[in-house]
């Protein structure tokens, strides 16, 4: 982290998220490999050394499938739990795969095998409190969840370039399904997978925009996190902008961050012609919603949260974007872009 530049801006900045990736990936290759000889004595040598071999191979420089991730955080399970029946059968899926990503893949959940459909949908319904039935979505659908996600991919390359680098860095699978309760999302245990429902967001572009610079920003967090601490009452309930139910002051900092970069990005999608025609008034209203949610965090984290250095800095840097967009929606002309 010593030699990394601009941590503490909220906007994407050139390379940042490559580096901080290629981190990433050499910590997980080096706990898997841990935890791998932890088990040696209940793997087959054969499987064992086909494992490690895989490992071993990886290119840390490289973009990893977020299923990489889901094989560490179910190892790390296995291992609590002594299952070693799981522990095989986790070794079996490292040793079949070579887990890199070039751009980013559409995955099915339907198309998944009984071992990842089970593990992906106990990580969908984690953090809900009812049971969430995730099913496949037709061929007709999936490619219509497919076009959607590109064009609003592409739209986020024409009208904000260096947000979808970070993106093409950090993004490795799109996983759609369909369900209820659930709108979308993404998982430090599945580092790089994005999910999206069907019945949520697909009828406006603008929802695809703002979906994937949400899970964007929960992205960067997550790699910031796993050096700092960045809230250190992390734990501690209050009411959310985002959530009926309370939720931990970690929880309610990302919602700030998300909603700043969110705000930054649909306004500059306004501004540059982003946005179609018809769903103009839909933006706007969005951002209005945005703006007050946002301010709802802010109130929240200033009076209940203690933040790190990098915590501080870094909301403070999401502020900045924010009063900028306001201030360009205000003038109702393109807002020159903060230094990156």
């Amino acid at each position: 982290m010593d030699n990394i530049e601009n941590l503490y801006e909220a906007l994407p900045v050139s390379g940042r998220a490559s580096t901080l990736r290629c981190k990433l990936n050499l910590s997980l290759i080096e706990s898997l490999n841990y935890l791998l000889n932890a088990c040696d004595e209940v793997i087959p040598s054969p499987l064992f050394l086909k494992a490690s071999e895989t490992l071993n191979s990886l290119n840390p420089r490289l973009k990893f499938s977020g299923f990489l991730s889901v094989l560490h955080s179910d190892l790390l399970t296995a291992i609590e739990e002594e299952n070693i029946k799981q522990i095989n059968v986790i070794a079996e899926k490292l040793s079949l795969n070579n887990f890199t990503i070039n751009n980013i893949e559409y995955i099915n959940i339907g198309n998944l095998d009984d071992y990842y459909e089970t593990v992906i949908k106990n990580l969908i319904c984690h953090e809900i409190p009812v049971r969430v039935a995730a099913s496949s979505v037709s061929s007709l659908e999936y490619e219509r969840m497919k076009a959607a996600c590109e064009e609003g991919l592409s739209i986020i390359e024409r009208v904000c370039p260096d947000y979808f680098e970070e993106i093409s860095c950090l993004f490795s699978e799109i996983l759609v399904f369909k369900a209820d309760e659930i709108k979308h999302g993404s998982s430090m245990n599945a580092f790089g997978l994005i999910y999206r429902n069907l019945n949520y967001g697909f009828e406006k572009i603008t929802d695809t925009i703002d979906v994937f610079i949400h899970e964007l920003a929960h992205h960067y967090l997550f790699l910031l996190n796993t050096d700092d601490q960045i809230v250190v009452n992390a734990d501690d309930l209050h009411a959310s902008p985002l959530r009926t139910d309370k939720r931990p002051l970690i929880g309610i900092y990302h919602a700030a961050f998300v909603l700043a970069r969110v705000i930054d990005v649909l306004q500059k999608a306004l501004d540059r012609g982003g946005i179609p025609t018809n769903e103009i008034n839909h933006c706007l209203e969005l951002l209005a919603t945005h703006r007050k949610r946002f301010k709802m965090a802010m109130n929240m984290l200033d009076t209940h949260a203690q933040l790190t250095p990098l915590g501080r800095a870094l909301i403070n840097s999401a502020s900045r974007i924010v009063e900028e967009s306001y201030a360009a929606s205000c003038r109702g002309a393109v807002m020159p872009r903060a230094v990156r």
